[in-house]
């Protein structure tokens, strides 16, 4: 009866204990997703509400999917394409309000640059993820990136 007891104890322990990591690894997604949002210029409401859906909708789908991604390098490619898509329809209908808007003017870059720019100097994100995150290769990530320093002397 007392070794059911102690097991018991230890599995409550380890249960407990991966509950903490679980809610300190979301934390960390979170505030890294939020990172990402931001660099690109969203609101931090939309930011919010864009991290809120990427955590919420990805879990299911990263069970299901058939790439081995890392959860989190599956959470920012989902953070990703969510901002740039939201960019992207803004761009089309109407002039895009950016709160970080400083460090480059839109229309003198290509998103395509101006992103690739954004994910590794504001956020610290390397080639390979920006890769994944973007489905491209670390080459044509690493052209990108001249091309937007390029950019950004010119001005």
């Amino acid at each position: 009866m007392k070794q059911i007891k102690n097991s018991f104890e230890s599995i409550e322990r380890t249960c407990l204990l991966n509950l903490r990591l679980a809610a300190l690894d979301e934390q960390m997604h979170y505030s890294e997703l939020f990172n990402i949002g931001t660099a690109l210029g969203l609101y931090e409401r939309q930011t919010i509400l864009f991290v809120q859906d990427v955590m919420n909708n990805s879990a299911p789908q990263y069970l299901k999917q058939k790439q081995c991604l890392t959860f989190r390098i599956w959470l920012i490619k989902k953070m990703v394409h969510k901002c740039l898509f939201y960019i992207g329809s803004e761009l089309c209908s109407q002039p895009l309000q950016f709160e970080n808007s400083k460090n480059f003017y839109l229309p003198h870059m290509p998103i395509s640059y101006w992103a690739v720019y954004k994910l590794h100097h504001s956020v610290g994100l390397s080639h390979a993820e920006i890769a994944i995150a973007l489905n491209t290769t670390p080459l044509q990530i690493r052209a990108r990136l001249n091309k937007a320093l390029e950019y950004n002397q010119k001005q």
